[in-house]
């Protein structure tokens, strides 16, 4: 059993102390995964809710709020 090495980024122990200048992030997105877009409860509303599953594509929450359960689908990279 073996772990898989991450490609290195320039600075990715985080030495030098670089702050981002506005507009400017210090990670790129496409390197660390998915964009999250915070769910509502299609119930209450709410954003107030807990993902508890996940088999993706699909990952099951319940809002803290009114207790209902529902799920969402990961869409793929385009």
């Amino acid at each position: 059993m073996g772990g898989r090495w991450l490609k290195r980024h320039k600075n990715w122990l985080r030495e030098e102390k670089v702050q981002p200048t506005r507009g400017e992030q210090l990670v790129e997105p496409e390197d660390y995964g998915v964009a999250f877009y915070p769910l509502k409860c299609p119930g209450c509303g709410s954003k107030n809710n807990r993902c508890y599953s996940t088999h993706l594509p699909i990952r099951y929450h319940v809002c803290r709020d009114c207790g209902k359960n529902f799920k969402s689908v990961e869409q793929d990279k385009k």
